[in-house]
């Protein structure tokens, strides 16, 4: 959910501590505020409760307006072929990418119109299970068939915590999986609206996300344990290495003021265990300006940091990007400010158009999830970018190097004509980032689509198309958001949640998808192109990863239609045999993984060999038969050698009366053996 209830962000004072950035110097606009909240004792304490899961109806609510946009005066960027930074997707329309044959590895329906609007999708994959979370429910599905084993609402699922949840109004739901702890975390909100709101949490219990659950209704009117009378908006979900769980959220008061973000940081340990939780709140974050923050996100910790990054863009547009990191969470919390990160501007995206509706309303340049890998957090969100016919979505994708503070990444990614909004990222160990987003035009129903390994030249891949235009006013609601998330099982392999709509247009529908990390085309090693090659031909190329298995192809025609050898290898070489003499065949080889649409090697040639050498007659033995056969072919009219190379018994590529000297010299007087042209 993202309500909006003023235009401006008002500022509200408090005694705030000093934090040093990250650097020589300390900023003085890096300012925020700590509390420190112990375990509450019964009744009011924070009790995790085991529960069974089951299905059951959600209840209607409507979501409110997002914040407008302030007009934005500096202008809008335009494609340059030569600027590193834009990357222009070449995939066409989506009718030609269905034509072009391309499937994810997995693909199944995700969670259906459940009343709620918008449906907010997130999701999270572990071992065995991947779960989805919408407004308002929770899905459970078999990460392999994709059937659904489980869905129930989030009142259901919440409705043991103590104390209960305030209303039945629970919304904006994130779930992440923690690979260290192997651990499923669904965080959703809560509000009456009144002067009660909640964060509602809760955790498997192992990786099985069929098993036992701890869940949490958190008190989120509090700054640690002083009464702040805020409820929560717009909410972040993500962990560090191996200490905590960080809640981030947009807070305002039940009059309807923004206040500020703040941070909720949970011990690991206390959290995963069930027991009672100590946690430490972290509010009223600034920008360098001082101006208050808005829409923080905490990173989902992919390797060890030794602290927490968060992140902010300015939602309505803005040249730079703000990162903190959180030091010492569990026992003394503080944030460091990193110096300004400054980039090239990001004007806040139009309103997306769709076919046969109103146009789409975006929530600016509001930031997204982030990610950190080595070194470097990742987020992807909404801007406005032309790439020659007039100013569209596009996808916004920084990459913030913590050690320096500079955007060592920083990619805007789309299409002419055609929009690309709500962009999430997932980042493997390789840093092939992989980025799922909404597209949609005049011409194409919005769809959920996938870029596999972001570099320049990356074609968008359809993973499910719109079946009709989303009905509703001036702007359209959509989103708030989507998600990508790696695999436990293999870090390489990525899946892709989001939403599109059925063909009627009051209804929206959620798709998953899975898809691997790219396997490229694999370069050819042996035999030589075009070359000439004895039977058995000993084929080879580079070994890929992460193909498990690869595809020879061997035929006499380029087509390949009906290919004279068509096998799957283990290892990258193979030898072809039972060819057929002077003939020319074409071959090509393809890495196997999950998905089917890996590329093709180019198409080599060569031509098989059967023949003994310097068997003129054909009686597949040299002797004195073939230097007279020789001798009858070039003075007498006798047949011709077959082939007609097997005569060349000295290699000089003609048949003349040298050969058949060569092969008296070679069968009478030991000379050398006929070469072998091939």
């Amino acid at each position: 959910m993202f309500r909006f209830f003023m235009t401006c962000l008002i500022t509200v004072g408090f005694s705030v501590p000093l934090f040093a950035a990250n650097s020589a110097a300390s900023f003085e606009h890096a300012r925020s505020a700590v509390a420190v909240m112990p375990t509450i004792t019964s009744p009011q304490q924070i009790n995790a409760v085991p529960h069974p899961i089951a299905s059951n109806k959600p209840k209607r609510k409507i979501h409110k307006n997002p914040i407008p946009k302030p007009e934005w005066t500096r202008g809008v960027e335009i494609y340059d072929p030569t600027n590193p930074r834009h990357y222009l997707d070449r995939s066409g329309t989506a009718a030609q990418r269905d034509v072009a044959g391309y499937a994810p590895c997995k693909s199944f329906a995700g969670i259906g119109a459940t009343g709620w609007d918008p449906p907010d999708p997130c999701l999270a994959a572990g071992p065995n299970h991947v779960i989805e979370v919408v407004n308002s429910s929770i899905a459970i599905f078999d990460k392999n068939t994709g059937v659904k084993l489980l869905q129930s609402t989030a009142g259901f699922w919440f409705g043991s915590t103590v104390p209960a949840p305030p209303s039945g109004f629970i919304y904006d739901p994130k779930v992440v999986f923690d690979p260290v702890a192997q651990r499923f975390v669904i965080l959703y909100l809560c509000t009456d609206d009144v002067s009660k709101a909640s964060f509602l949490v809760s955790v498997s219990q192992t990786a099985d996300a069929m098993g036992s659950w701890y869940s949490y209704n958190f008190d989120a009117t509090l700054n640690g344990a002083t009464p702040a009378n805020t409820w929560a908006d717009y909410p972040g979900l993500g962990f560090d290495y191996d200490e905590a769980v960080y809640l981030t959220s947009n807070m305002w008061t039940f009059s309807g003021d923004y206040l500020y973000t703040k941070v909720r940081i949970l011990p690991k340990a206390q959290l995963y265990s069930g027991g009672p939780v100590s946690y430490s709140d972290l509010w009223d974050l600034r920008y360098h300006d001082l101006s208050t923050a808005f829409t923080v996100k905490p990173a989902v910790t992919l390797s060890d940091a030794d602290g927490e990054f968060l992140l902010s863009n300015i939602w309505y547009g803005g040249s730079y990007t703000t990162v903190w990191k959180v030091v010492d969470p569990l026992t003394s919390p503080s944030l460091n400010l990193l110096p300004r990160v400054n980039v090239p501007a990001y004007p806040p995206p139009p309103n997306a158009q769709q076919k046969g509706g109103n146009d789409i309303g975006l929530l600016g340049s509001m930031t997204q999830d982030v990610v950190y890998r080595n070194g470097t957090v990742y987020t992807a969100f909404d801007q406005s970018f032309n790439w020659g016919g007039g100013a569209v979505a596009a996808a916004r994708v920084f990459g913030v190097d913590t050690a320096t503070a500079a955007a060592t990444t920083d990619i805007t990614y789309g299409s002419d004509l055609k929009h690309y909004f709500f962009p999430h990222l997932y980042v493997d160990p390789d840093k092939r980032i992989f980025l799922g987003y909404n597209r949609s035009s005049a011409e194409e129903y919005i769809g959920v689509w996938c870029a596999e390994d972001l570099v320049p030249g990356t074609i968008g891949r359809l993973i499910k198309a719109g079946d009709g235009p989303r009905g509703g006013g001036t702007p359209v609601r959509w989103g708030d958001y989507s998600a990508v998330a790696g695999d436990p099982v293999d870090p390489n392999r990525v899946w892709v949640v989001n939403e599109y709509n059925a063909v009627s247009s009051s209804e929206w529908r959620t798709w998953i998808g899975q898809v691997p990390a790219r396997v490229l085309a694999p370069v050819q090693a042996a035999p030589t192109d075009a070359s000439r090659q004895r039977v058995p031909i000993a084929l080879s190329w580079d070994l890929l990863d992460p193909a498990t298995t690869y595809v020879v192809q061997v035929d006499k025609d380029t087509s390949f239609a009906t290919p004279d050898i068509d096998v799957t290898v283990s290892s990258n070489s193979y030898s072809a045999a039972g060819l057929s003499g002077e003939t020319v065949y074409h071959w090509r080889v393809r890495g196997v993984s999950a998905c089917p649409d890996n590329p093709w090697s180019n198409v080599w040639s060569f031509t098989a060999c059967t023949f003994i050498p310097g068997d003129a007659d054909g009686n597949s033995i040299t002797n004195i038969s073939d230097a007279v056969s020789v001798v009858a072919y070039i003075f007498g009219g006798g047949a011709a050698p077959t082939p007609l190379i097997s005569g060349d018994a000295n290699c000089d590529t003609q048949v003349t009366i040298a050969d058949a000297v060569y092969l008296i010299n070679y069968v009478f007087a030991g000379g050398p053996a006929p070469c072998d042209p091939c």
